[in-house]
């Protein structure tokens, strides 16, 4: 008979309760006790949760009365209210001696090198990473991180070669590189290609009727689109109606879709409700997206988490909260604090000094580098990506430079609520160790 928790892995409740320990020799294993009040303890849980051969109610009570006896790291014996623990996660003594060099390690270049390094010897690799990384945040052309990261540098700009090759166009298919374009006709058969095809010129014909002065002829083009009941039109509404700039056009191929019973509908939705300015448009397009079309929808939207635009990263969390799939809380909390990328034009010249402040917003010579109401709307994601702006009140000649604008999603934050029932803020550290008690 299984247990009502995994072995070693224990939900509780939790007291308002904070202890900092050290690594003591000889410990095997080191268990994360997190506690309702944000408090952690760390150390090695001697109780056994109640038994699942009583019934329910006796477990109740007994989870009730429950305490929790935790050997800390430095060897000191503590008891805990079980009702005041919110779960308890198994850790190795040696990732639990990572996580006390983390804390300590004096952020430089040399810090996390070393710590890097030592996590290299000590086979935690993605730890490795998670320390190269802020060292070349520290550091941007610290060669060895980036080499050992396998990041290139393209146009004067450092990244991985996944995102190179994205970003000229290119996706994967069993284990190559090739253009978006190879993979749609790979994945289409010459009949395929032809049925599309062939209503082109029809939808061409249709939507100029429907958008002529001839009352007669805007009748029969619009009837004539809305009779349309053949997935193999999609292609042809996309190119046509998807991105036309009339909303009442945009709204007829919403309405249009609705009467498509077909996997393909899902993408131009989903491209109305990330990318539409107009909100009735938007709105009508994910009405459409019922749990039939899920599995479909979803890899499409986690995507659109890592977009260029802030607000095309919230719209996507927003529609992962309608559509109510929990496959998605993982992304989701990588997706909490995003930054974002925007020029700013700046003097010619070494005259002002560059920087961060608390806030994480960009400075210059002491003073933000945006103005108050442009990084407002950068935090909101109301500029396009790689919008310019121009501080007032900087005379002399100016230079273009990019700088990161760092946001707290909170339509993120929305959907991980509505698909979780928790909330831990913008704490990505505790929404993982939560997801990770839950799921294990």
């Amino acid at each position: 008979m299984s247990l009502p928790f995994p072995p070693r892995l224990l939900l509780f409740s939790v007291l308002a309760f904070t202890a900092e320990n050290v690594i003591g020799a000889g410990t095997a294993a080191a268990d994360l006790i997190r506690l309702h009040s944000g408090g952690e303890v760390r150390g090695e849980v001697r109780d056994e949760p109640p038994s699942s051969e009583k019934r329910k109610g006796d477990r109740e009570a007994e989870k009730e009365s429950h305490s929790l006896t935790v050997i800390t790291l430095s060897g000191a014996e503590m008891v805990l209210a079980q009702p005041d623990v919110e779960f308890v996660e198994q850790r190795t003594a040696i990732f639990e001696e990572y996580v006390t060099r983390a804390r300590v390690v004096e952020d430089t270049v040399e810090g996390h090198w070393d710590l890097a390094e030592w996590c290299r010897s000590q086979r935690l690799l993605d730890e490795q990473r998670e320390q190269l990384e802020r060292v070349v945040e520290l550091e941007p052309d610290h060669a060895e991180a980036r080499g050992i990261l396998r990041h290139v540098n393209r146009n004067g700009v450092w990244m991985s070669r996944e995102e190179m090759m994205r970003q000229r166009g290119y996706v994967q298919h069993r284990g190559r590189w090739i253009t978006t374009q190879e993979m749609e006709l790979l994945n289409k058969t010459s009949a395929e290609r032809e049925a599309e095809l062939a209503w082109f010129p029809k939808i061409r014909t249709w939507l100029a009727w429907a958008t002529s002065t001839s009352p007669q002829r805007q009748k029969d083009g619009v009837q004539n689109l809305k009779d349309i009941q053949d997935p193999d039109a999609i292609s042809a509404l996309d190119r046509f109606l998807g991105s036309h700039e009339s909303r009442q056009v945009r709204l007829l191929m919403v309405e249009i879709l609705s009467g498509i019973s077909d996997q393909r509908i899902v993408v131009p939705l989903l491209e109305f409700f990330l990318y539409d300015g107009d909100p009735v448009v938007r709105r009508g397009a994910i009405d459409l997206l019922g749990p039939a079309y899920l599995d479909t929808a979803l890899p499409h939207l986690v995507k659109a988490l890592d977009d260029d635009s802030n607000l095309t990263v919230n719209r996507a969390a927003e529609a992962l909260g309608f559509l109510g799939d929990e496959r998605a809380v993982p992304r989701l909390i990588e997706s909490l604090i995003t930054s974002h990328k925007y020029k700013v034009a700046v003097p010619q010249g070494n005259q002002m000094s560059f920087g961060t402040g608390a806030d994480g917003r960009p400075t210059m010579g002491g003073s933000s580098l945006i103005p108050p109401g442009i990084e407002m709307m950068a935090r909101a994601g109301q500029l396009p990506y790689g919008a310019i702006v121009n501080p007032p009140n900087v005379p002399g000649a100016m230079k273009t430079v990019t700088v990161r604008v760092t946001v707290k999603n909170t339509d993120v934050l929305g959907a991980l609520q509505k698909l979780t029932g928790q909330d831990f803020g913008y704490d990505e550290r505790a929404w993982l160790q939560w997801w990770t008690v839950k799921k294990g």
